[in-house]
């Protein structure tokens, strides 16, 4: 297979090399940094585990969207009882 790489690949950070690049406009992140030298006293930080799903309240506002021709909406699974984000088309018969 002869891979020829796009031209954004080929003048891509990491195909130049970050120390040539002076001003990276098109990069929104900040260069890699050890938490030590941000001098910030992270102690009493609780580092919790979210809820993987997705935060309820986000999946309920998601769920009461209006899109022409779905219907979206959260449903519980019967074997386990864990939401479900759904998305489904409404049948031509039952579209106003």
């Amino acid at each position: 297979m002869n891979y020829s790489r796009m031209p954004i690949e080929l003048e891509s950070p990491e195909q130049l090399g970050y120390d040539t690049i002076r001003y990276n406009l098109s990069e929104s992140s900040v260069a890699d940094r050890r938490l030590g030298e941000l001098k910030l006293k992270l102690d009493d930080v609780l580092l919790c585990y979210g809820d993987h799903r997705g935060a309820p309240d986000l999946r309920a506002l998601v769920a009461r969207q209006s899109l022409p021709g779905y219907v979206l909406g959260i449903e519980r699974m019967p074997d386990n009882g864990m939401e479900l984000l759904t998305f489904r088309p409404v049948p031509q018969t039952a579209r106003g």
